[in-house]
């Protein structure tokens, strides 16, 4: 009897809705639009009218009676405080002493008090990079505790234990970067750099023997004679004021000076000078190519020298680079394994003194790698005859849109005042940048590509491909064959 009631009900509900229910036309389709009407979406409408702007940034720098500079970026709002300290004397080509010393300090640090820190950190830890320009320690920490990081900072540097079983720890773990490095595309771009006169460094089996030698006390002399406060660079970049930032620096880093003199014998070792080289040295009469042989995932590089990042065609050089880099990233669309797009990036590296390296490297289709290469190596040398307005235009807009998008970080604007201070530029006309890439024309770029690039000799490195790439390529070329093993490679020419 219930089951008969609630079937009744439903039955009542469902028509009670059918009788409310009202049919809806639906108005016909428009009629299709013809030539005329369609003639304007033909086109993409013409961009907005490219306003170049002064970067919104106010950079201050001030000179310490030690011989190191102070910069500071005050960025009121901003929710972090970038703070990076450049050291050049502390420079290394590999994971030799000097960088395996300079991670080490974070084997303990004494404080004023006397009390000892580990690897001091304010929520994200100290990252320290070292090269041949040098070492960089950059650290990025909440406003409240900017003047601590200085203070910190400072006595992280200049005040080390090397604490012994924390030594042990951290060349442990240099061992483990030496191991990494010597099987990556890391590893490929040092052999690729090698091949031009006077870039050669050290190999990673020749870092991993130099580890056994490093004991606290080592460690303790590479400190002495490298931590050099003539020619740093402190930046400070976030919600701080200048003078705040000169009187945390004058406090933490103010007394600090050489405690070995460079003439000292016993630094010989370790405080080696920064060579300088001329981009006409580097030169290569012969396009050099390097072929690593072993189970790898197929890796294309290559390399290019260009100007010196003080040279006046630097600038356009490095707008050149975006350019034929934007080249093999369409071309490399068409490589494909597997349905994964493989990538073609382009860089410029200026680690070096007296010149710059123009490095396009990337993963490759085994199958289509000897016409990828060709490609790669006709758009560096034919860029200087084949650039056009349709070409440069939008990759230049591109890059100045790259420049004001990476104001969102403290960071990369610290990394920018770096940049200009490697070009000899005042830090002041950093707000300026964008003019002056707005000043790079066509002409301009045609120029010096013709100069650098149009009969460019290229070192190419290539690992993880088939033994018999070299048949058939199409370039003059001069060989010179890798076997890697787990402790390095050996070549055969």
């Amino acid at each position: 009897m219930i089951a008969k009631r609630s079937l009744l009900i439903c039955c009542l509900v469902a028509g009670a809705c059918a009788a409310r229910k009202v049919a809806v036309e639906l108005p016909g389709a428009p009629p299709p639009l013809g030539p005329r009407e369609l003639e304007p979406w033909r086109r993409p409408p013409a961009p907005a009218p490219d306003v170049v702007r002064r970067l919104p940034l106010d950079v201050r720098r001030i000179a310490l009676d030690n011989g190191m500079h102070v910069t500071v970026v005050p960025r009121p709002g901003t929710a972090t405080t970038a703070i990076a300290l450049h050291v050049p004397s502390m420079r290394d080509a590999s994971d030799g002493p000097v960088a395996v010393m300079a991670e080490a300090l974070r084997a303990g640090t004494h404080q004023a008090a006397g009390e000892m820190l580990i690897n001091p950190k304010l929520g994200a830890p100290i990252q320290i990079g070292t090269s041949n320009a040098g070492t960089v320690f950059s650290w990025e920490v909440l406003p409240r505790a900017s003047a601590l990081a200085v203070r910190l900072l400072a006595a992280f540097l200049l005040s080390p234990t090397f604490n012994p079983p924390d030594v042990t720890v951290q060349l442990r773990q240099a061992l483990g970067r030496i191991e990494r490095h010597s099987g990556s595309s890391d590893h490929m771009h040092d052999i690729v750099h090698a091949a031009f006169p006077g870039l050669k460094s050290p190999t990673p089996e020749d870092d991993a023997k130099g580890l056994i030698k490093l004991t606290p006390a080592i460690l303790r002399q590479v400190h002495a004679c490298t931590v050099r406060p003539e020619g740093a660079e402190l930046v400070v970049v976030g919600p701080v004021t200048f003078e705040e930032v000169a009187a945390w620096a004058k406090v933490g880093l103010g007394g600090w000076r050489a405690m070995r003199p460079s003439a000292d014998p016993s630094c010989a070792e370790w405080l080696r000078p920064q060579a300088p080289l001329h981009p006409e040295q580097a030169r290569l009469s012969r396009t050099q190519l390097q072929i690593v042989y072993g189970e790898f995932d197929p890796v294309m590089i290559v390399s290019v020298p260009g100007p010196d990042p003080t040279s006046e065609d630097y600038l356009a050089f490095s707008l050149l680079t975006e350019i034929v880099a934007a080249r093999g990233a369409g071309a490399s669309r068409a490589l494909r394994d597997m349905g994964a797009t493989y990538g073609v990036n382009g860089s410029l590296y200026d680690g070096y003194a007296g010149l710059s390296l123009f490095d396009l490297f990337g993963q490759i289709d085994p199958e289509v790698s000897q016409n990828a290469l060709r490609s790669l190596v006709a758009d560096i040398r034919t860029v200087a005859k084949t650039l056009g307005p349709n070409e440069f235009n939008p990759v230049a807009r591109h890059w100045r849109n790259e420049v004001v998008n990476s104001l969102g970080s403290n960071t990369a604007v610290a990394s920018w005042v770096f940049w200009q201070l490697r070009r000899k530029r005042e830090a002041s006309a950093l707000p300026e940048l964008l003019g002056e890439i707005a000043r790079i024309d066509v002409a301009r770029c045609r120029d010096v590509a013709e100069r650098w690039l149009s009969s460019a000799q290229p070192s190419i490195g290539v690992m993880g491909l088939p033994g018999r790439f070299v048949d058939g390529l199409g370039l003059d070329v001069h060989v010179t064959k890798f076997y890697w093993t787990n402790s390095n490679p050996r070549a055969s020419r």
